[in-house]
């Protein structure tokens, strides 16, 4: 239908510009005949006498939706009344939809229109389309003529800006301790973007910066979970988008501390801390000996998840237990701080793995504000029977005192165990954790918290033993 309507109007066209009336004069107007066709007007005549090429090159096009599309149809020249058509094409379909032919619109489309320039050197007509749509992409070819048709072929891919839609929908999530957790987020847009996970201010709960993904899964979800997780997605169009998730773990307290004994001396100042983890916030309560505390006889800050209690001259009644307590909707928990005079723990000095067949060389230290008369030093083999005997300490400095005893007839290759008490004016101390250690050739069990001993070691450590045997033998 659109090819009948076409050609109805160039025979009007045609008409209007004159074609041949028997009842008018034609002596007086600019028309030429030749031996075949007969009559041929200025056009017709201006397609004969004329070359026309394209100066440019078709190319292809990524354009953002919403913005302006420009294809131009470049030209070596361009006479007046010389007509350059638009169309549009697409791939195995033998329609066209004719767009523009010259200057006049076609498609009933208010943001086609045709920039036309016949001077100057970027001749020709230029087809604009405003607030591109995702149904302007396609192929779009420049038609010179009605002889050669010559054609340029421009093609348009639209680019839509990415989206996101973010589950939950209203950016919090909130889980229980041990609950298998999910965030979403799915991008949207052409091409499709793809979606980015990061933490704000941390590092995300596996040690990555970041993560590639449209789904987090967490399971079996802690503390450590909770955060603001943000989504980023990129489609490589203009500012890329982001959406932000606050995850909230709802848990019974936590409470840890810094040190569980505290060795202090009288009219000292001593601060006990310890760290308080809840979601909702716990109530944090003092005591000493089952006792509630209050400011009235000791300081007591909260400051974030760190709880201190200050006493500011330790008298020998504050000497004791206490505990911090938090409490909230979840549950409670708490850990007890021993306020003493007493020697701290000792501090083991030795290298666990022995290097002699038959002894080994045991070094302590331990602090006291008061002098340490004696050392008792607890032993045995592993799982076998203690053995106890004192040994004399000597002072490092005001409050440091050390001590250390060379165990001979050793067992060759054998672990062995031993804990240490300090005597000072206060009286005994606790005994300290176990300590670990092992003759040559055997390697010393770890102890919780200490780093194992590599393997590459206990493979020297036992071909020395080896080479050592052999030599005695030799001997």
């Amino acid at each position: 239908m659109l090819r009948k309507s076409l050609w109805v109007l160039s025979a009007f066209i045609l008409v209007v510009q004159g074609l041949p009336n028997p009842n008018y004069d034609y002596s007086g107007d600019d028309y030429s005949y030749d031996d075949e066709n007969g009559l041929v007007n200025e056009e017709e005549e201006m397609e004969m006498q004329y070359d026309i090429n394209f100066l440019n090159i078709g190319n292809s096009q990524i354009v953002d939706k919403g913005t302006t599309i420009k294809l131009p149809c470049n030209v070596d020249m361009y006479p007046e009344n010389f007509v350059v058509m638009w169309k549009k094409v697409e791939p195995g379909k033998s329609a066209e939809d004719i767009l523009a032919m010259g200057d006049t619109i076609l498609k009933q489309d208010s943001r086609f229109s045709v920039e036309i320039n016949r001077e100057g050197d970027k001749k020709g007509s230029t087809l604009v389309i405003a607030l591109a749509e995702d149904s302007d992409a396609g192929h779009y070819v420049c038609q010179l003529g009605s002889n050669d048709k010559k054609e340029l072929k421009h093609t348009i891919t639209v680019r839509d800006p990415p989206s996101i839609t973010k589950t939950p929908s209203n950016g919090l999530y909130e889980a229980h301790k041990g609950d298998d957790v999910t965030l979403s987020c799915v991008g949207s847009g052409k091409p499709k973007p793809t979606i980015t996970w990061t933490r704000l201010n941390k590092k995300l709960p596996d040690g990555r910066e970041k993560i590639e993904a449209t789904e987090l899964t967490f399971m079996n979800v802690n503390r450590r979970h909770a955060g603001h997780y943000r989504c980023t997605a990129n489609n490589g169009y203009g500012t890329e988008v982001k959406e932000d998730i606050r995850l909230d773990v709802n848990y019974a307290p936590e409470v840890e501390v810094e040190e569980y004994f505290i060795h202090a001396r009288e009219s000292s100042k001593v601060e006990l801390v310890c760290l308080v983890h809840a979601q909702p916030h716990a109530t944090i309560h003092w005591f000493k000996n089952s006792v509630q505390l209050t400011e009235d006889n000791v300081t007591l800050e909260n400051i974030g998840h760190k709880n201190t209690l200050t006493i500011p001259s330790l008298s020998h009644s504050d000497y004791g237990n206490y505990t911090c307590r938090a409490k909230n909707i979840h549950g409670e928990s708490s850990k007890v701080l021993e306020v003493s005079g007493l020697a701290g723990f000792a501090n083991f000095k030795s290298d666990a793995q022995g290097m002699e067949a038959n002894t080994f060389l045991l070094e302590w230290t331990s602090e006291s504000h008061t002098p340490i008369k004696e050392f008792e030093l607890n032993w045995r083999k592993e799982d076998g029977d203690w053995e106890i005997f004192t040994v004399p300490a000597h002072r490092d400095n005001s409050i440091i005192w050390n001590g250390k005893w060379s165990f001979p007839d050793l067992e060759p290759a054998t672990r062995y165990e031993a804990r240490v008490l300090a005597k000072n004016t206060e009286g005994w101390s606790r005994p300290s954790p176990a300590y670990h250690f092992a003759t040559f050739g055997a390697e010393p069990r770890t102890s919780p918290g200490s780093a194992p001993i590599s393997k590459s070691h206990h493979r020297i450590v036992t071909a020395l033993f080896v080479i050592l045997i052999a030599k005695i033998l030799y001997l």
